[in-house]
């Protein structure tokens, strides 16, 4: 069963002197709760997107909607194609694996 949540956050207004401006009026930005016009948490976001990589499409739909969480494959697929691993540090030292040198050529 599914059950519908709704977040009423209170958050200050800035409103900016400058008339120049379109937007008169700012909110405080919530980075770590939610991305600007986001319709989901990345609490939330991050999850689906580890089932999406783990599982894929339709399976990842399938494993989501058992524990409640409802989506669709085209989102996880999307969530798929957002994803950017992180970068791996360039190998400044390199050594011979002394386990491997041993098993090959004995004591």
């Amino acid at each position: 069963m599914t059950m519908p949540v709704q977040l009423e956050l209170h958050l200050q207004r800035f409103r900016c002197p400058n008339r120049r401006y379109l937007r008169q009026t700012f909110v405080e930005p919530l980075p770590t709760l939610a991305l600007p016009h986001a319709h989901r948490t990345t609490r939330l976001a991050r999850t689906q997107q580890r089932f999406a990589l783990a599982l894929g499409g339709e399976a990842g739909v399938w494993t989501l909607n058992h524990l409640g969480i409802t989506t669709s494959s085209d989102t996880l697929l999307r969530l798929i194609r957002a994803f950017e691993p992180a970068v791996a540090e360039a190998v400044t030292h390199g050594g011979i694996d002394d386990w491997a040198y041993h098993k090959r050529y004995g004591d």
